[in-house]
């Protein structure tokens, strides 16, 4: 999930503190619950709440991201784009999981390693800030 901050100009990151991609930045994520009948876009929020401790509403679908090269388990990805209500950062939830969150501006991301996915779906977000969304939603 992208969360952004109110204006729209800074999106949440963390440093991965496990594997895969250990000490890469990521934006929240998790799985969808399937054995429950778990809506992917109620999961989005409930996994963006679980690592952020921050409250999304009505988040917006983004993108479909091939990620069959990571495994065949998990074949795509979903990413969802939403607004945090202000830029508080709650306590880390997931200490364990992640370093702490912080705001980091659209047009300044940092360089280094980046967990799988997190980066190719800001950058779609980015770009599609910039032109008309496309037909073609699946990020390869």
């Amino acid at each position: 999930m992208i969360i952004l901050n109110p204006s729209g100009d800074k999106v949440l990151i963390a440093k991965r503190k496990k594997e895969p991609d250990i000490d890469g930045w990521q934006i929240p994520g998790g799985t969808v619950d399937y054995g429950t009948g778990e809506d992917v876009s109620v999961a989005a929020v409930r996994e963006a709440f679980e690592e952020t401790g921050i409250q999304v509403k009505n988040p917006k679908f983004l993108c479909l991201m091939n990620t069959f090269n990571y495994g065949a388990e998990r074949p795509l990805h979903i990413a969802f784009v939403g607004y945090a209500e202000n830029e508080e950062i709650p306590p880390n939830p997931e200490p364990h999981k992640a370093g702490d969150w912080q705001w980091v501006f659209l047009d300044s991301l940092p360089e280094g390693k980046w967990f799988r996915l997190s980066k190719k779906a800001i950058d779609f977000f980015n770009e599609s800030r910039m032109e008309p969304l496309k037909d073609n939603f699946l990020v390869e």
